[in-house]
């Protein structure tokens, strides 16, 4: 068992919890009432309780609160993820520069090349198949492999395959 400060939601007064890590589920029955869950919903919670109620009175106050509260989760409070450590202490920027966009994307010669519209679709032989609305705007690849038979590629991912009898997309 750990013991360790957290800060209610005014932080104004520092409460100590304690930390039991036998129940390893989203909920921690096992936990002493009060303290937080430990999965990746705890951010919201957290953010909701510190940062967003009660809301500020302008957008400037608001601002910095959001702003403390990153301080705060990044660079003072430690995760039981991160081995009790701040993610602050862990980061390393990437060796890589970030251009912001993204290399053409090509297909081979034999490929169908269709834009995926605002609304996640595309259209084969007209009728409409959802793709997926995070390809909104990108290209994706049809790749016929059997008599009526569709692969659906973006880049080198095969998204799925669909039959012209059915229009169904299969994974």
């Amino acid at each position: 068992m750990k013991i360790f400060p957290k800060l209610n939601a005014n932080r104004r007064t520092i409460l100590l919890a304690t930390e039991r890590r036998q129940h390893k589920g989203p909920y921690r029955r096992s936990a002493p009432v009060g303290a937080r869950p430990r999965s990746c919903w705890p951010l919201v919670q957290t953010l909701k309780g510190e940062a967003i109620r009660p809301p500020r009175s302008t957008l400037v106050t608001q601002q910095r609160a959001f702003n403390e509260f990153r301080h705060l989760y990044n660079d003072e409070r430690p995760h039981e993820a991160l081995p009790d450590r701040t993610p602050a202490s862990l980061y390393r920027p990437s060796r890589r520069a970030y251009s912001g966009a993204l290399p053409p994307v090509e297909y081979p010669g034999h490929f169908i090349v269709k834009r995926v519209t605002n609304a996640g679709t595309i259209r084969l032989r007209k009728r409409l198949l959802l793709i997926a609305n995070a390809l909104k705007q990108h290209p994706v690849g049809l790749e016929e492999i059997d008599d009526g038979i569709w692969s659906i590629h973006f880049c080198n991912v095969l998204l799925g395959r669909v039959d012209e009898r059915d229009y169904i997309i299969r994974t």
